[in-house]
């Protein structure tokens, strides 16, 4: 789950989302990858911004829920909460982070 895309596998550049993410059913929290920006991370994304909440169970990030290549300059304003293997920008990383930021 992602306030802008749920899977990325291509480009992102330039873009903005506003949204708030809660993976929740029946009010017990049992979703993964749930990111404020994208949910799952393969591709590249560049000087985007998202404004959050995010709530999820694992790799739950403000900006994005698993990274699994490049993010560059980008950001990322809200609240997170997670039960495992969550974090401000991001719940779980495995490639590269450049010049990245989240304010809560």
């Amino acid at each position: 789950m992602g306030g802008f895309v749920g899977y990325n596998n291509g480009t992102i550049s330039k873009c903005v989302s506003s949204t708030n993410i809660y993976g929740e059913a029946n009010g017990v929290t049992n979703s993964q990858y749930a990111g404020g920006f994208v949910g799952y991370n393969n591709g590249t994304v560049s000087n985007s911004y998202c404004s959050t909440t995010v709530a999820g169970s694992n790799y739950v990030g403000g900006f994005v829920g698993y990274n699994n290549a490049d993010i560059l300059v980008s950001y990322s304003v809200g609240y997170i909460a997670g039960t495992n293997w969550h974090g401000g920008f991001c719940g779980s990383n495995a490639d590269t982070l450049t010049n990245c930021l989240y304010c809560s």
